[in-house]
């Protein structure tokens, strides 16, 4: 997964501001990705300590899930990584070892992002 993919992930299917700390929000799911499977060795417990409370557990695990980057069965609790989840998971490990910022995916600056020249809001068609 590209910067640009990672920034698309964030800020359009996660929708999250830019404003504060975005980045912030960023290392968490970073984080969350890390211990997946969270049902492997109680690692649910260790996802909801980082995350605060069992309804904000709740409530993260569901975006994540509806961002295709974990899926579940009986309980959200036990939550595994998608192979979207997996590529966004390696790409955020190898980008937070150069820029533990995260500056490519909530910075403003680093590109202009042009929607109807953009692949990933429109992708060509063979």
């Amino acid at each position: 997964m590209t910067p640009h993919e990672l920034h698309h992930l964030f800020m359009d299917e996660i929708d999250i501001c830019g404003c504060g700390n975005p980045e912030d929000s960023v290392e968490l799911v970073r984080k969350i990705l890390n211990l997946a499977p969270l049902h492997t060795d109680r690692h649910w417990e260790k996802a909801q300590e980082l995350i605060g409370s069992s309804g904000a557990f709740h409530i993260i695990l569901s975006v994540l899930t509806n961002a295709d980057l974990m899926e579940h069965g009986g309980g959200i609790g036990g939550s595994w990584l998608t192979g979207k989840g997996e590529a966004a998971r390696d790409a955020l490990n190898l980008l937070a070892e150069s820029d533990p910022q995260f500056e490519p995916i909530v910075g403003c600056e680093w590109y202009e992002h042009i929607p109807d020249e953009c692949e990933i809001c429109h992708p060509k068609t063979p």
